[in-house]
């Protein structure tokens, strides 16, 4: 779905980025990407490297030396570095003669990043602004009420403020902020001595447990109001996470509207996702995440390249509109597997979709492994399976063993 927005917006709102928009890549400049290597990371590096003849280069945060099968990839240079992952940044942007672009996936890198000050290096990635933003609730719900989107009942609970008397149980909590260092993302409560137990920790939002079909509408935008929409419908989802999704043929018109005029509302340029769930008669916000996500090499297998529209939008080139495919499910039958185990031991919870008995669960996962494609391990990513099988090998039994700090992304 492809749409624009009305002229006297881009001159009555300055577009507040970092990138010229009248730069064009060409063969002199360097992109690089920070971050931790994982699905998100890898598919925007391949993309990366299909948009303008420049040169490509990834900096591991959570390892100084490439691994052995970093000589899998041709697309891409993986830099090695003694000291820190800044030191090795700060150096490039010393010896270039051109400006840098360099990007990222967490919101916590991409404001260290400009906090850094690096005077030829153009960051592509939303403002603090926005952001900041990105890791309120409140001022979410708030965007989405203004722009017309429904919202759920929510309560707002931190540390030392007293639980509110009329919050309905069960209820799902989430982090107000990502970087508040939560270690849960979503998580069914039943009481309030359950959530005094989140909330003595982390700042969190409560909101009604609703176990409906949720959406997942991809958008990007560039600096003359061009916006491309893509929807997905979540046909899996455990811990939270996506498991599997699709093209959704007939989106709810109305969501889609108020999804893109959040966008206007902010003046965002680049790539983001909102995420959407189905109430009794009506679709309700959940979430909106202004940066590349973890369904981002999800949607590239059904051909939406969220890295090349990302670099487009920054440097104004028309994005273009991916196709609709009407029979193809992604998956990743990693996880997949993750929620069979799970279900052995009764720990598929009332956040977790599909909501069936177990005998029917397992028949319905087992499928998604057999028929549906696999976002990793398949033969038109075989570089990036092999890369994964190798990395797995080469961890320490340590840092595969620990709890959570595998999952803390770039932090």
């Amino acid at each position: 779905m492809k749409t624009s927005d009305s002229p006297q917006a881009t001159q009555t709102v300055a577009a507040p980025r970092d990138c010229s928009y009248s730069q064009e890549l060409n063969i002199q400049q360097t992109l690089i990407v920070v971050g931790k290597m994982s699905p998100p990371i890898f598919s925007c590096l391949l993309d990366f490297s299909t948009v303008g003849a420049f040169k490509v280069c990834f900096i591991d945060t959570h390892q100084k030396t490439p691994p052995l099968s970093s000589k899998l990839f041709n697309s891409f240079e993986w830099l090695s570095y003694q000291n820190s992952w800044s030191d090795c940044l700060l150096r490039l942007a010393a010896t270039s003669e051109q400006d840098i672009y360099v990007t990222c996936v967490s919101y916590f890198l991409a404001k260290k990043i400009r906090a850094m000050k690096i005077k030829n290096i153009d960051l592509i990635y939303a403002t603090d602004t926005q952001i900041a933003l990105a890791e309120d609730k409140q001022l979410q719900n708030k965007l989405a009420e203004k722009n017309n989107l429904a919202v759920l009942p929510s309560w707002y609970v931190s540390p030392g403020i007293k639980i509110p008397d009329d919050i309905h149980y069960p209820a799902v909590i989430r982090p107000i902020s990502e970087l508040s260092k939560a270690d849960f993302k979503v998580e069914v409560i039943d009481s309030p001595q359950q959530l005094q137990r989140f909330s003595d920790k982390y700042p969190v939002v409560v909101q009604p447990l609703l176990t409906g079909r949720k959406l997942l509408i991809h958008c990007a935008r560039n600096a003359e109001n061009q916006t491309i929409v893509s929807i997905y419908e979540v046909t899996a989802s455990f811990q939270g996470l996506t498991l599997a999704l699709r093209n959704m043929q007939n989106p709810p018109a109305v969501v889609i509207t108020s999804c893109i005029d959040m966008l206007k509302d902010i003046n965002f340029i680049g790539v983001c996702h909102f995420e959407i769930i189905e109430g009794k008669n009506e679709w309700f916000f959940l979430d909106l995440n202004l940066r590349l996500g973890g369904t981002t090499n999800k949607v590239r297998f059904l051909d939406n390249h969220e890295g090349a529209q990302l670099l487009k939008a920054f440097v104004n080139q028309p994005l273009e509109t991916p196709p609709t495919h009407s029979k193809i499910e992604i998956t990743n039958k990693l996880m997949v597997l993750k929620a069979l185990y799970s279900i052995m031991f009764r720990r598929w919870t009332r956040i977790d979709y599909p909501i069936m008995p177990s005998g029917k669960l397992v028949i319905f996962l087992l499928k998604k492994i057999i028929f549906s494609r696999d976002e990793i391990f398949n033969f038109g990513n075989i570089r990036y399976s092999a890369f994964k099988i190798l990395q797995l090998a080469s961890l320490p039994f340590s840092y595969v063993k620990v709890r959570g700090k595998t999952n803390k992304g770039d932090r």
